[in-house]
């Protein structure tokens, strides 16, 4: 299974190597928040995801299960680096196309709403990539493979390429996530 994944995971950003995803305005940055950020704060959970020697650069998790996974079925984001650092890591859904992620922004997560879900002539992209410090404050939503949403928001972003892993060097992501409002 993870030899599937690795290969997806390489065909993405075979075909992707070149297009950025955009970073968030410098203004983007979280910010104190107002009355109501602590009840939307709270609502958030934090994540990271590794990726180092070990894992061979690839790192899969499940939003259902909350926990890194191997099997493609399961697989909801996955956090990439490829062997010859093309593409500086890329964070993509479950599959290596559109219609996985929907890039909202960056965003403060006070600034966030969980109940306006993508619709089908949303935005989308295949893959966020480089993963560097410019990317935090990015928010997006992930469609899972149950179908429903998470909105996600990289909090902070320990950059690295596949080269140093060889050295223990880690690329770590911390994500704020939460479900969609149910209607």
């Amino acid at each position: 299974m993870e030899k599937i994944l690795i290969l997806m995971c390489a065909l993405v950003l075979a075909t992707g190597c070149g297009e950025k995803t955009e970073a968030p305005k410098n203004d983007a940055k979280p910010k104190a928040g107002g009355s109501n950020s602590n009840s939307e704060e709270s609502a958030a959970k934090t994540i990271t995801l590794e990726c180092g020697k070990e894992n061979h650069g690839v790192f899969a998790y499940s939003f259902e299960k909350e926990m890194n996974v191997n099997g493609r079925k399961e697989t909801d984001l996955v956090l990439y680096f490829d062997g010859d650092d093309c593409a500086q890591g890329a964070i993509f859904g479950n599959d290596d196309e559109a219609g996985y992620l929907f890039p909202v922004g960056g965003k403060a997560w006070s600034e966030l709403s969980l109940d306006k879900i993508p619709l089908s002539d949303s935005k989308t992209e295949g893959a966020i990539m480089p993963i560097t410090k410019d990317k935090e404050g990015l928010a997006f939503w992930v469609k899972t493979t149950s179908g429903r949403f998470a909105m996600v928001r990289i909090k902070s972003v320990q950059p690295a390429n596949h080269a140093a892993f060889a050295s223990g060097t880690k690329a770590k992501v911390e994500l704020e996530w939460a479900w969609q409002s149910s209607n």
